[in-house]
């Protein structure tokens, strides 16, 4: 992730960076590079086993105010904390994949670990109305 991340961010042509996050359904190839960057992130904490559910993490994801696929309508969230990084990875699969599975596994977990506080991790109250997480 993080040479993908560096390869894109260090991308000269920014009609080609244009192209490749509007492949994604993402219209600014700015929120792309910080994504990459961001995912790169919270992959590293989980590859090296640290702990993610209420972690602090360094590098904060942009959040648009609209995209053009299913988004989350409530952005004033904790920016170091996991939920904005699951909104753009699901925002994300959903562009690739629309039947992924990825935001019933999230609710799932959430409701196998009722322990795992939804709060330490970012969730706003009422983020289940949140289109992205329909």
């Amino acid at each position: 992730m993080g040479t993908l991340s560096k390869l894109y961010a260090n991308m000269n042509d920014s009609a080609a960076k244009k192209s490749v996050s509007r492949s994604f359904m993402i219209p600014k190839f700015e929120y792309m590079r910080n994504w990459l960057r961001c995912i790169t992130v919270v992959r590293n904490i989980c590859a090296h086993h640290a702990r993610l559910w209420n972690a602090n993490i360094v590098v904060k994801p942009n959040l648009p105010n609209r995209l053009p696929n299913q988004w989350i309508t409530n952005r004033q969230v904790a920016p170091d904390k996991l939920y904005p990084h699951l909104c753009y990875i699901a925002y994300w699969l959903n562009s690739i994949n629309p039947a992924n599975t990825f935001i019933k596994d999230i609710k799932s977990l959430l409701a196998k670990y009722p322990a795992a506080d939804p709060a330490a991790m970012g969730f706003p109250r009422g983020y289940q109305n949140e289109p992205l997480w329909q």
